[in-house]
């Protein structure tokens, strides 16, 4: 039997509506989403309010993250079953969900992000006795990663569609620099990055310069809606900083055009 509310926590809107949507689906009749780990823990603290049955968060976003919502689960004593989704590195998973097991947190498993319906699926309904404290994973052990610097949901569904298909295994979408850069601190090497050169918060040409000074052997391809004379410029520029820049594409592209260059 599936969980009546459920507590999705991420900071990136795309995430959080993905899984909602996913939630609402399945037949979960109430699902609260919040964007910050501090609300969390105050929704947590609220005794007057209603608790979640279930608690769904990310690992990595702006402290406090999810770890520290763990770290004050555990701290608590509070019994609410917790699944972790991340776009991160088997690495950082198994150490976190570690974390998880070893103190009083009751996890039943690990998602990847994005997530898909037919995993969170299983996940609600291991054991065919729905939710249980018996720590299952249904996250795969990464072959491949992708971060894709994209403030447009659709393309970055259409780019992890043709990544899938060339045997990439843990997409992570950044819908600005500043996500994009947290991404690449906090995470272990990226296969590839596909960069929009327009994004909301800075200069895709500009973060290129950052990827010079700390991420240079970052497989990198170039995508814009802009003049074919910009996405070239934006390209000779990269291939000028000794960036492993594999090829610039027009948006929006078709997954042949990406294919193409990923070749």
């Amino acid at each position: 039997m599936y969980p009546k509310h459920v507590l999705v926590v991420d900071d990136v809107y795309f995430q959080l509506e993905l899984v909602k949507n996913q939630l609402l689906e399945l037949g979960v009749a109430d699902v609260s989403c919040v964007s910050e780990g501090h609300e969390a823990i105050s929704i947590l603290k609220n005794t007057q309010g209603p608790k979640p049955d279930l608690i769904i968060t990310d690992v990595l976003m702006p402290p406090p993250d999810g770890r520290d919502l763990l770290r004050f689960i555990s701290e608590h004593d509070i019994s609410t079953p917790v699944v972790l989704m991340s776009s991160s590195t088997e690495s950082l998973l198994r150490c976190v969900t570690e974390f998880a097991r070893t103190s009083k947190v009751e996890l039943v498993g690990t998602l990847t992000k994005p997530v898909r319906l037919s995993d969170l699926k299983s996940l609600l309904e291991q054991d065919g006795e729905g939710l249980s404290s018996s720590p299952v994973s249904v996250s795969e052990v990464v072959q491949k990663s992708a971060l894709i610097v994209d403030d447009d949901p659709i393309l970055f569904e259409t780019a992890a569609a043709v990544l899938r298909q060339r045997g990439f295994t843990d997409i992570a979408l950044a819908a600005s620099v500043a996500a994009a850069r947290q991404h690449l601190r906090s995470e272990a090497k990226v296969g590839l990055l596909i960069l929009d050169l327009n994004m909301p918060d800075s200069d895709g040409v500009e973060f290129l310069s950052d990827l010079r000074q700390e991420w240079s052997d970052v497989p990198i391809v170039i995508s814009s809606s802009a003049h074919a004379s910009v996405r070239d410029a934006a390209f000779r520029l990269a291939k000028a900083y000794g960036l492993d820049v594999r090829g610039a594409v027009a948006k929006p592209f078709t997954l042949e055009k990406l294919d193409q260059v990923l070749r």
